[in-house]
C-alpha cells in the first residue's frame, strides 16, 4: 500500500479574529490538522510525508462555518446568492 489516510481530531474552532484573512485562517487550520496526525505518528521510525487541506467557506472574507441547522444553511446560501 503507497498511502493512508488518517483523520486528524484537531478541533477545528481557531478564533476567527486572529486572522487577517480566510486564507491564513484555512491554511492554519491545515497546518494545525498536520501537526496533530504527526503526534499520531510519533512513533513509527519512517521518513513520512504528510499531506493535510482545509477547506472555508467565506463572503467578502468573513468566513462561514458548517452550517448549526436546516435554517442556518438556508441563510448562508441566501446570503452567497446574493
Amino acid at each position: 500500500q503507497y498511502f493512508d489516510i488518517m483523520v486528524s481530531g484537531f478541533d477545528e474552532k481557531l478564533p476567527h479574529t486572529e486572522f487577517d484573512s480566510a486564507l491564513a485562517y484555512c491554511l492554519q487550520t491545515a497546518k494545525m490538522k498536520a501537526q496533530e496526525v504527526c503526534q499520531q505518528l510519533k512513533d513509527i521510525h519512517q521518513t513520512t510525508l504528510i499531506i493535510a487541506a482545509d477547506t472555508v467557506v467565506a463572503f467578502k472574507d468573513h468566513i462561514l462555518e458548517k452550517p448549526s441547522s436546516t435554517e442556518d444553511a438556508t441563510r448562508m446560501l441566501d446570503m452567497l446568492n446574493g
